[in-house]
């Protein structure tokens, strides 16, 4: 099965896997817009990191990817703050699944925020649906939109080229941020 079969079959799907995916995914780029300089009280923040993990269903399974990454913020004063953080992917759902994450790196859009700790908590990432091929170093990049319970939330990108699998899933996931200890 090509990309091409799999995009006919999963047409608004990317996988967090080999093709990870959630409704509403579009391919990642890295160039953003001009984000304004932040004003009195203000920070500029970027999220990034790097994850490995895994997912498992036959019938009802779940998707779990771990990581560490880091919140770097730049002040109305260009002082920077950096936040060492844990990240997880998390979620829970139906499919027949068996897929193991190496290497994803994340990065998030720059985001204005009155305090860098805005970052450290849980975002909805939506109903997810993924397809995995018994397949390594195949590359993907994508990216969605994170959000919280009050509206407030950000784009997020995925890159990595290193998984090994086989499957397809419908998941409901949470994408956590944690101070690291």
């Amino acid at each position: 099965m090509t990309f091409k079969t799999l995009t006919r079959h999963f047409p608004r799907s990317l996988a967090v896997h080999v093709f990870s995916v959630a409704v509403g995914l579009t391919p990642f780029a890295p160039a953003q817009a001009q984000i304004p300089a932040p004003t009195q009280g203000q920070y500029n923040c970027q999220l990034s990191g790097q994850m490995a993990g895994a997912s498992v269903a036959v019938g009802l399974g779940g998707q779990v990817i771990s990581g560490t990454g880091v919140v770097e913020c730049v002040d109305s004063n260009k002082q920077t703050t950096s936040i060492p953080v844990k990240l997880g992917l998390i979620g829970g759902g139906v499919g027949f699944d068996v897929t193991i994450i190496r290497n994803l790196t994340i990065r998030s859009s720059t985001v204005q925020v009155a305090n860098p700790d805005t970052l450290i908590r849980s975002f909805g990432l939506g109903a997810t649906t993924g397809a995995t091929l018994l397949a390594t170093g195949v590359s993907f990049n994508v990216a969605a939109k994170v959000s919280d319970a009050s509206g407030f939330g950000f784009d997020i990108g995925f890159a990595g080229q290193d998984a090994l699998g086989l499957g397809a899933h419908l998941y409901a996931m949470t994408f956590k941020v944690e101070r690291a200890a």
